[in-house]
């Protein structure tokens, strides 16, 4: 950083900001056009970030999750005043829930217009409290503040954040006018960040050190637990770095364990003697696997989405042993044995270690899959081509090559874990399982396809299309298609698996939220290519998914409701 020269304080002290971002190796902004915000935008203008803008603040904030979940790199979300902010908090949480650092830099209103009616002015600094690693309010910019003070605070939320894979917020309030009409000369002011200046690296870096003497003590009782137990098994959980994902699977040719794994471990569809993902249909059936009867789970990654595995993992005679990357142990089954937190793959290369015969389950899981192979689910839909089942079903024969995918939410990401086993292809995966809502799916997916520089397919339903259908405005900055398959069925269908469903007169106009038409309309209003199918065995479907079909569509799939398995 040469300059020393800035029209205002404001647009200096933004500047150091971005630089100590950049610095840190982030190189992706997001923000949303606004007044209070210029000085943020015009720093961002003068440096060599990659720069993405949209109007839609709650999208903008999905699409940079997406970006940072699949570049594994934190992303910056510039925002103007009030409710600008505000709209950004789905993002944040399901940023915090599901570990994916973002830095959200909100521009404010100086002190003297809160409280006071003024125009966008709302109490923002705190909006994220709870789902951020680090929040800092900074003071007006002024040239009687320290500035090495304003760098250190900065350096040591990035710190933390990078540490707790979590958002940050930096709020900063900015007075009017934002520019001068000509250049300010800053050098004195900047005086004490000379060496910084003139170097490349952060302000200051933190890392943080465990007692190597516990961790060996902790590493030990894993290692004779796994060592002495005949009924072993590993779980993948949800997993983005697919290079991590099959050190995992190196771990289970070592033991010989079985492995089940997740829809979002990467592994879903991996043909291997030891990659079971059809669980969900006998996990509980196995009588070796019943209370009273003791056996071992490795289970790495985050989270899962089969609630019979989850009751597995529950089971008092279940000794369960988790390696993940988050620094909190998230023990959704209260049973919870060792956590070994941080890095993953160190942590299983330690793991990697023991000479043991094959696990006793082994054989019986093998057994039931095969058993699951000759009944599969879909076979049973006969003429039902009208059923999401069959949509989906149709979508795993006719994938592309080389297209990732992102599911939303509620029944597509279930269908899914029904019907995506025993295709003997690999195919990643993606969906936000954090908070595990359905806004934000559009525009979360769009970011997966930009971070990754991969086609996309994204598996939706109709309700969570309308949730975000302003996330359609961004598939035309994208150079590379978009499939959006999305399952219309009129809107509520999966809350016809609960049991309210008996109670038709609580059911029908609290849960169902019917609707009805297409969403041809809406593709035209986004200039988007719309397909409308009425049938999983309709061509149409087929052709919008073959190689000569290379641009991006909205495909309505027409649908009697999903198929109960």
């Amino acid at each position: 950083m040469q300059t020393r020269a800035f029209r205002s304080v404001a647009l200096c002290w933004a500047t150091i900001l971005l630089e100590e971002l950049w610095r840190f190796g982030i190189r992706s902004i997001c923000l949303a056009p606004g007044s209070r915000s210029t000085p943020l935008v015009m720093a961002a203008a003068s440096l060599s970030f990659e720069i993405f803008t949209h109007y839609d603040e709650r999208s903008l904030g999905f699409y940079a999750l997406g970006l940072a979940l699949s570049s594994r790199t934190p992303v910056v979300i510039i925002t103007t005043s009030g409710t600008a902010v505000a709209n950004v908090l789905p993002a944040v949480i399901e940023a915090s829930q599901s570990g994916v650092p973002l830095v959200v830099i909100s521009a404010d209103r100086p002190f003297e217009l809160h409280d006071c009616a003024a125009n966008q002015s709302i109490r923002q600094e705190s909006i994220f409290e709870d789902f951020v690693v680090q929040q800092l309010s900074f003071p007006v910019a002024d040239t009687h503040l320290p500035i090495r003070s304003f760098l250190r605070r900065i350096s040591s939320a990035v710190s933390v954040m990078l540490q707790r894979q979590k958002p940050i917020h930096f709020n900063c309030p900015f007075r009017e006018p934002f520019l001068e009409d000509h250049t300010l000369d800053f050098s004195e002011y900047l005086q004490p960040l000379t060496h910084y200046l003139a170097d490349t690296q952060p302000f200051c870096l933190q890392q943080v050190v465990g007692n190597s003497r516990d961790d060996e003590a902790i590493l030990s009782s894993v290692l004779a637990e796994i060592e002495l137990t005949e009924r072993g098994m590993l779980v993948c959980g949800q997993i983005t770095d697919i290079q991590q994902a099959y050190e995992v699977l190196a771990l289970a040719e070592t033991y010989q364990w079985p492995l089940l794994v997740d829809p979002l471990s990467q592994l879903f569809f991996k043909d291997h003697p030891l990659v079971f993902c059809d669980y969900d249909r006998w996990i509980l059936t196995i009588d070796q696997l019943q209370d009273g009867v003791d056996f071992v789970v490795l289970w790495v990654g985050g989270g899962l989405l089969s609630k019979k595995l989850i009751e597995l993992l529950a089971l008092s005679s279940c000794c369960l042993i988790r390696v993940q990357a988050k620094q909190e142990c998230l023990d959704v089954v209260s049973n919870t044995r060792v956590c070994l937190q941080g890095d993953i793959k160190g942590n299983l290369a330690a793991l990697n270690v023991c000479d043991m015969s094959a696990s006793t389950l082994l054989p019986l899981f093998q057994d039931k899959q095969a058993r699951c192979l000759a009944q599969r689910p879909f076979d049973c839909l006969g003429t039902k081509d009208r059923v999401d089942a069959a949509y989906v079903q149709r979508l795993l024969d006719v994938w592309p090559k080389d297209y990732v995918c992102f599911v939303s939410n509620s029944l597509p990401v279930r269908l899914l874990l029904q019907l995506g086993q025993g295709l003997g292809s690999e195919k990643m995966i993606y969906a936000n399982r954090g908070a595990s809502g359905i806004d934000g799916i559009v525009s979360t997916a769009i970011g997966v396809a930009k971070g990754l520089g991969k086609p996309l397919i994204l598996l939706i339903g109709d309700l969570a299309l309308l949730h975000d259908m302003g996330g359609l405005a961004l598939v035309k900055q994208l150079e590379i298609p978009i499939k959006i398959c999305c399952l219309n069925n009129g809107g509520g269908a999966i809350f016809s698996a609960l049991p309210i469903v008996k109670e038709s007169d609580v059911f029908d106009p609290y849960f169902y939220t019917p609707r009805e038409g297409s969403f041809e309309g809406l593709a035209m209003q986004f200039d988007l290519p719309y397909r409308q199918v009425c049938s999983a065995k309709d061509k149409a479907f087929e052709e919008v998914f073959s190689p000569q079909y290379d641009h991006s569509v909205l495909i309505d799939c027409q649908s009697d409701g999903f198929f109960p398995f």
